[in-house]
């Protein structure tokens, strides 16, 4: 998962959605029928995302989508597994299994509907090792400027301490 990509909150276990067709579980499935059945006019498959963000569109929006999802996996893992799960995830698992099968970028463009050819390549990933490897890469760049890289880390609990320190002081109380 994008969120969670060194496993500290959902653990080392991947997210995973089947994609058997006749597996129960297999969400992409039930999305499709929902998309094909509300339709991107194909001359703005280019411009627009699978799932939008806004509502100006008459095809099937990005929180539908996700209710969608959601209501299938609850069916499947219970609701509290399902709550880990996102649209988001879906569509990189459908990007990394399309790579994987040998789909041009363009072809993955296309079908996942992302704006630029570039978010296909930030998000669709053969295996953990080229993953590993892009990490790699990352770490090894010079920053010339302020990034949260080269920032002070912040121990969180005295974060929190200090700011209801603050919060208090501002309300007129002490301790």
């Amino acid at each position: 998962s994008k969120s969670d990509q060194f496993g500290f909150v959902f653990g080392s276990t991947p997210i995973y959605l089947p994609v058997d067709p006749n597996d129960i579980a297999n969400a992409a499935l039930r999305i499709a029928k929902v998309q094909l059945t509300f339709p991107c006019p194909e001359e703005r498959w280019q411009s627009v995302p699978l799932f939008p963000m806004d509502t100006d569109f008459t095809y099937i929006p990005f929180k539908t989508a996700e209710e969608i999802l959601l209501e299938v996996l609850i069916q499947v893992i219970g609701k509290i597994e399902a709550e880990k799960r996102s649209m988001h995830s879906l569509r990189i698992g459908c990007a990394c299994s399309l790579l994987a099968a040998g789909a041009s970028p363009s072809q993955i463009q296309a079908l996942v509907r992302w704006r630029s050819e570039e978010s296909m390549k930030i998000y669709a990933r053969l295996s953990s090792q080229d993953y590993a490897a892009w990490v790699t890469k990352i770490a090894e760049q010079k920053i010339h400027t302020i990034s949260s890289r080269n920032l002070p880390t912040v121990d969180a609990g005295a974060y929190i301490a200090r700011a209801l320190e603050e919060a208090d002081t501002l309300d007129g109380n002490t301790h």
